[in-house]
């Protein structure tokens, strides 16, 4: 089977089709409490596929509960994940904000990418995301509010 997708993969780039692949056996890695995992995938379109893009946002949280009381959360770390592998990692500013910017994706297909918010402190829950980029995506805001850890 690996013979064939290496096959496959070297015609096509003669095309100028890209192609992009996991072999199994699948690779799992648990980060925050979250497990992530590669998988088989295969992208075909070629250059016009694999973008650069800004990935930004806000992470905030409200103690009632409301999106109107929302205050900032910074010092937060936020991973940006493709499978198992990180692609980056920065922390928000003083106003919850964060940036990853010119990070080359690939778009239009099916590859899945999960950002994950953490609390180095411990004082708020995790929160994950898995979503897919378009293609021509230029920038994307993704933002997130945090929840107080339950006390046991």
């Amino acid at each position: 089977m690996k013979i064939c997708k290496r096959v496959c993969a070297s015609l096509l780039a003669l095309l100028g089709v890209s192609v992009y692949a996991r072999d199994f056996p699948r690779h799992v890695k648990n980060v925050e409490g979250f497990e992530l995992e590669d998988s088989e995938t295969c992208v075909y379109g070629g250059r016009r596929n694999y973008i650069s893009t800004r990935l930004f946002g806000n992470v905030t949280f409200s103690d009632s509960g409301d999106e109107k009381d929302s205050k900032p959360c910074p010092g937060m770390t936020v991973l940006l994940y493709s499978g198992t592998s990180e692609l980056g990692r920065v922390s928000t500013d003083e106003t919850g904000r964060f940036l990853f910017a010119e990070t080359s994706v690939w778009a239009g297909v099916s590859v899945k990418y999960t950002v994950i918010v953490s609390d180095p402190n411990g004082k708020f829950e995790p929160v994950r995301r898995d979503f897919t980029f378009d293609i021509d995506e230029i920038v994307r805001e993704e933002n997130f509010s945090l929840e107080l850890k339950k006390s046991k």
